[in-house]
This record gives C-alpha cells, structure tokens and sequence, in this order.
C-alpha cells in the first residue's frame, strides 16, 4: 500500500478537528466504511494504519 494512500484520513481528521467536529465520530464512521471493503483489504489498510497511529495522535483520532 502507498504510503500517502491514507492521507485522506489524516485530512479528514483534520477537518473534523478544525471545523469543532467530532473526531471520534469520524474515526467511526471511517471505520464502519472501512468494514465494507474486502477483508484483505482491510487488514492492509488496519496495518498502515497501526504504523502511521504515532502522528494521528496528535489530531485527537485515538
């Protein structure tokens, strides 16, 4: 997987921060999303997620 391939979660997030919105929520909903693609997909997608969680911390995202 690219590694900027999840730079539109981090951007997400973001928005949801700046704009006072949840970012819990939308981590949730991203998630609910994320489980409707195949599971293998998913598990490559949860991996770079897991390597790239040290710089979400700072937006609020766990």
């Amino acid at each position: 997987m690219a590694d900027h391939s999840l730079r539109a979660v981090l951007y997400a997030l973001k928005a949801a921060k700046y704009a006072g919105e949840s970012v819990k929520e939308e981590c949730e909903w991203q998630n609910k999303k994320l489980q409707l693609l195949p599971s293998d997909i998913v598990e490559l997608v949860i991996q770079a997620m897991i390597v790239k969680e040290k710089s979400w911390k700072r937006f609020g995202s766990k």
